[in-house]
């Protein structure tokens, strides 16, 4: 067999990394085809202990393959993904999820990507009395009403109630970070790069989490996602913690974190990229006292993950004392795009990032319904965006399309995005591609070379048959002809 150059097979096999049945394919070709077809094959381990006690002997046969000393993939497990929703408090019903993490460090793996969503995985048990360790010391059973999710989960609007408790502790020795963990360093310590944490509907101690993070010496990203429904916020005194010093993105959806490092004594600024994920209405005050302290010195890369509305005025981000920012994304607005970008830019205005800020970065999620496209406000972004003396160095302008699905938002489930676009164009009365109409109502940063159109299908309505309620077909009444004539028009 011919063999191709180490370059090339490794390009190929990089261009075909998600689709698994094509890496099988490469990997059986040769030895040459299959490190790297192996690589991308065993390079994420997802691990789901549910109610299902099933499942959770699944995972114990994993762990007992992977320290099968004829196992060879162990070294390509760079992302490691733990789902664990038993309550750790019951003994025997399931492994714990620091025992699952353990036992994955003692086999050799060593991810530098780690996804928890653990139940109660950062909520510290009460000190005990006496001498005896907790670890020694079983905890009382939870009535089984502990599984029960709290009312309200998976429904964006029923948003849980946070609660805090202030309860006082003995203050503990000092030392590094994770000696104020009770089970000592956590697994992948060391190895781990991008830490990701889910919080939803969870029990968390700050005495546990802050430890937990600052116990990672090369973490350069984090994610906090989620509201924690209660919130252990005491912290022992004389605990002193200092962020990793590689880290500089940061992703939060509540202020936990970002309270908790503007307490840091000097506050650290070393955050280059904050992400804010769907924030409440009430949390905005915390969030903003992040942004105007000294920790948002160093921003350059602003990214708004929200569901909702991002007005001018009301609750929202202050972006006054943001000097440094360059890059500016909105994603996952659910129809509300122009306008929540409208909101951002006139917050912008009164802020020295007005000055700064070179890319905008705008993800729409398409939504059938007339009112959910309105071309005038796509003239007014148009408008603003071309005034240099306002923005003198803006020199991108990219509006993406979120392929994600959503019943709630997108009606039909598995709904396409070919035909949600055809839908739309239909509803609100425009009888070319929506792409389309959006370059001609963006016409100003289209000829300042700015505006750039990405992943939004070219699809005419009347190539797509819309079903309405009466079950009729409904084309649209304007020929091939006069598109194809218009649309050369716009992009010549």
């Amino acid at each position: 067999m011919v063999e191709f150059p180490n370059e090339l097979v490794d390009t190929v096999i990089d261009l075909l990394q998600s689709d698994g049945p094509a890496l099988i394919a490469c990997s059986r070709l040769s030895r040459q085809w299959l490190p790297r077809s192996r690589f991308h094959r065993f390079r994420s381990l997802s691990l789901v202990v549910d109610w299902d006690t099933t499942k959770s002997r699944r995972v114990e046969r994993l762990l007992a393959l992977v320290f099968s000393p004829l196992v060879t993939f162990v070294k390509c497990v760079k992302e490691v993904k733990l789902t664990h929703k038993w309550n750790s408090s019951f003994d025997g019903l399931a492994m714990s999820p620091r025992e699952i993490l353990r036992q994955l460090a003692c086999c050799g793996i060593q991810p530098t990507h780690l996804y928890l969503d653990c139940y109660r995985h950062f909520k510290l048990p009460p000190r005990p009395k006496s001498v005896m360790s907790f670890r020694d010391k079983p905890l009382p059973p939870l009535p089984m009403e502990a599984f029960a999710r709290p009312p309200g989960a998976g429904q964006p609007e029923a948003r849980p109630r946070t609660v805090m408790s202030f309860n006082t502790r003995p203050p503990p020795s000092s030392g590094p970070a994770h000696n104020f963990l009770p089970d000592g360093p956590p697994a992948f310590a060391s190895s781990l790069v991008h830490l990701e944490i889910q919080l939803e509907n969870d029990h968390v101690s700050l005495n546990s989490i802050f430890p937990y993070i600052c116990a990672c010496p090369h973490l350069e990203s984090l994610h906090i996602r989620g509201l924690p429904v209660y919130i252990d916020k005491n912290m022992d005194s004389g605990m002193s913690l200092a962020l990793p010093p590689r880290l500089h993105t940061l992703h939060i959806a509540h202020p936990l974190i970002s309270d908790w490092i503007i307490s840091l004594d000097p506050v650290p600024n070393q955050i280059t990229t904050l992400g804010l994920l769907h924030i409440h209405d009430n949390d905005w005050p915390g969030i903003n006292r992040y942004l105007d302290s000294v920790a948002a010195k160093s921003v350059q890369s602003l990214i708004f993950s929200y569901s909702g509305r991002l007005r001018p005025h009301g609750p929202g981000p202050n972006l006054k004392n943001i000097r440094r920012l360059k890059h500016l994304s909105l994603y996952k607005l659910h129809g509300e795009g122009p306008k929540s970008l409208l909101g951002v830019l006139a917050r912008l205005k009164s802020s020295p990032a007005r000055q700064t800020l070179e890319t905008i970065t705008l993800s729409l999620r398409f939504v059938p319904g007339g009112e959910r496209y309105s071309p005038a406000k796509w003239h007014t972004i148009d408008t603003e965006l071309v005034d240099r003396a306002v923005w003198p160095r803006l020199r991108s302008f990219t509006i993406l399309a979120d392929t994600e699905t959503s019943a709630e938002f997108d009606g039909r489930k598995g709904e396409t995005l070919e035909l949600t676009l055809a839908k739309l164009s239909f509803s609100a009365q425009i009888d070319i591609p929506i792409a389309l109409s959006i370059r001609a109502n963006l016409g100003q940063c289209d000829d300042l070379g700015i505006l750039k159109i990405e992943g939004i299908p070219m699809v005419y309505p009347h190539e797509v048959p819309l079903c309405v309620e009466q079950g009729t077909t409904v084309r649209s009444t304007l020929g091939r002809q006069e598109i194809t004539a218009w649309a050369a028009g716009i992009t010549s």
